[in-house]
């Protein structure tokens, strides 16, 4: 979707194609441009800011750490896209990570150009 929106400016098309290549219905396309959901959307989105805070973006991930503790937080940023066991890791490291007390931020060196 970014690619689409951001790339070739393509909002609407974007998303026809985006929902195809995920073998979606067109359908979904309608709900991004109703209001039918708003509020629902509203109430999620301020529930994850409550459990993190104003100072990050969206979206913001909210589960449940090994240790059967509620852990929320904004990323990973990525540029690559892991896939298999490289991905497993590196989710079970962000709860790690989200979980530990104290913990704020991480960052790493400049993002790369995004992989397809």
């Amino acid at each position: 979707m970014g690619g689409r929106e951001h790339g070739d400016g393509d909002w609407i098309g974007g998303v026809d194609q985006a929902l195809a290549d995920a073998a979606l219905p067109r359908e979904l396309a309608r709900v991004g441009t109703s209001e039918e959901y708003d509020d629902a959307l509203r109430a999620s989105h301020a529930e994850g800011v409550s459990l993190v805070g104003e100072h990050v973006g969206t979206p913001i991930v909210a589960a449940t750490g090994a240790d059967g503790e509620r852990v929320a937080f904004f990323g990973p940023v990525i540029s690559e896209v892991p896939t298999g066991e490289p991905a497993g890791r590196l989710w079970d490291a962000a709860l790690v990570v989200a979980a530990t007390p104290g913990f704020h931020e991480l960052k790493g060196p400049p993002p790369t150009e995004p992989s397809p």
